[in-house]
């Protein structure tokens, strides 16, 4: 069950169009049962499905046209593991202002049933 590099990019990819769709169920679907979420914009250590699903919820539930745009990023793999870090902005309409936030990310990736799910994400602003 080793992972491939295209997998974690093809990961990264529907992560995005996830987001961008706002769809909460389909991007929570993504995470293992087990996966820890330390999101862009909670301060809450979110390490339940409920948790990760009530983040995205939240997320999505006052903004519109979201988009999320990878920069740079490095993929690892090791067998049945592997991460993703880099940089990536977000940017959404809220009260009809396009927001934009610059922010840096870590993906870790697992095959669970033969199927990748991320396992622990951290996302976080980047300094200004």
């Amino acid at each position: 069950m080793t992972i491939q590099s295209n997998e974690i990019i093809s990961a990264l990819e529907l992560w995005g169009e996830s987001f961008t769709r706002s769809s909460v169920g389909e991007i929570s679907a993504l995470y293992s049962d087990k996966a820890i979420l330390l999101g862009t914009l909670s301060p809450i250590y979110r390490d339940t499905p409920e948790l990760v699903y009530e983040y995205f919820e939240s997320a999505f539930s006052s903004t519109t046209e979201r988009k999320v745009h990878y920069q740079d990023f490095n993929v690892e793999v090791s067998g049945d593991m592997a991460s993703a870090s880099g940089l990536y902005h977000f940017e959404w309409v809220s009260k009809q202002r396009l927001v934009v936030i610059a922010a840096r990310f870590t993906f870790v990736f697992k095959k669970v049933d033969d199927e990748l799910k991320i396992i622990h994400h951290h996302s976080s602003k980047l300094p200004v």
